[in-house]
Parts: structure tokens; C-alpha cells; sequence
């Protein structure tokens, strides 16, 4: 239980993209995965200027 909830809050430092291409859920499943993803963006708010340099190396 606790490693669980643990897990979830340490997530692998991976480069974010903004612009990810569509993977292929049913619409439904995205829209979900989005607004989850929403939600890390929140906590991930100070780390914006670190993230840049891998950002670039996104592909779009």
C-alpha cells in the first residue's frame, strides 16, 4: 500500500513534450490521460526552466 502511493509521487525524470503525438487509445482514455497530465504539470511547475534544454530534443 504504502509503495503504492510512494511510486506515484516519484515519477523518472523524463523529458516532457508538449506537443506528443496522440498514442493510441480510444478518445475517451485520452482525454483522461490529459488531465491527469495536467496535474503533473502543476507540481512539475518549478522545474520548467530545467526541463527546456530536453524539451527541445522533443519530437512534435
Amino acid at each position: 500500500l504504502m509503495q503504492s502511493k510512494k511510486r506515484k509521487k516519484t515519477r523518472p525524470n523524463r523529458p516532457i513534450c508538449k506537443y506528443r503525438p496522440k498514442p493510441p487509445f480510444s478518445e475517451n482514455n485520452w482525454r483522461r490521460k490529459e488531465e491527469e497530465e495536467e496535474e503533473e504539470e502543476e507540481e512539475e511547475e518549478e522545474e520548467e526552466e530545467e526541463e527546456k534544454p530536453n524539451r527541445l530534443g522533443c519530437k512534435s
